[in-house]
């Protein structure tokens, strides 16, 4: 697995939970010909970073960990001239309106 800033060093202070989530993944799975590239938004919709897997167990490793997160996964685009399989996304989080009371 190979992770990697595509900003200006700028990126979002979850990212180091992030890349300690990403230490723990075993990497000594066999390459077997499967390789997938993701994207990472910041909170601004712009995918600062990129994660490689060479396996296809390493890529759902991969996705576990930045799922539990908080992070939820949309689908793939072109981004730097990469065609990332998916981009993973801060959960947009409910926001409760007023609340309504009825008349009585």
């Amino acid at each position: 697995m190979r992770s990697r800033l595509i900003t200006d060093g700028l990126h979002p202070l979850e990212d180091e939970a992030l890349m300690n989530a990403l230490d723990t993944i075993d990497v000594t799975s066999r390459r077997d010909g499967v390789q997938m590239v993701f994207g990472v938004e910041d909170g601004n919709h712009r995918v600062y970073r990129l994660i490689e897997t060479s396996s296809l167990l390493e890529a759902v490793r991969v996705i576990g960990a930045i799922r539990e997160l908080g992070l939820s996964g949309a689908p793939g685009r072109r981004e730097h001239g990469v065609l990332l399989q998916r981009v993973f996304v801060r959960a947009a989080r409910h926001v409760e309106g007023p609340e309504k009371h009825k008349a009585h």
